[in-house]
């Protein structure tokens, strides 16, 4: 089942050079069938193998209810490298859900902007409301 909320990364400059017209439509959306997105659980894991090490990043929301092709998001398990020094191998496993529309801007929530912390890695804690 795919879940209300999924997350895209992307870089601040490229959001800025993707998005024409209120539509997002990123560079590799035909070689990649979509936009690639994951679920919250799994969010930590995509970024500190995808994008470990970078900065000036957005975290761009995406309420997949407000998608047009809601029901045609695929979804795939990827596997990702491990690190060496790792022992749960079980966290390695990411849901990639594929998004085969461009993003129109009425179905993104919002755009954090995030950085890795000071060891290169990112810790995101996501809360629903009500928790603190």
């Amino acid at each position: 089942m795919v879940p209300d909320l999924l997350f895209h990364v992307v870089s601040n400059r490229k959001w800025k050079m993707q998005i024409r017209d209120g539509v997002y439509r990123p560079e590799f959306f035909r070689e990649e069938n979509g936009v690639e997105t994951v679920c919250g659980e799994d969010l930590n894991t995509y970024l500190n193998h995808e994008f470990a090490g970078r900065k000036n990043l957005l975290l761009v929301v995406i309420e997949t209810s407000r998608l047009k092709k809601r029901n045609a998001i695929k979804e795939e398990q990827s596997k990702r490298e491990s690190d060496e020094t790792s022992s749960d191998k079980s966290s390695d496993k990411v849901t990639i859900y594929r998004i085969p529309e461009p993003i129109h801007k009425l179905a993104v929530l919002d755009k954090i902007r995030i950085d890795c912390n000071e060891s290169g890695t990112f810790d995101i804690q996501l809360r629903q409301d009500g928790e603190h």
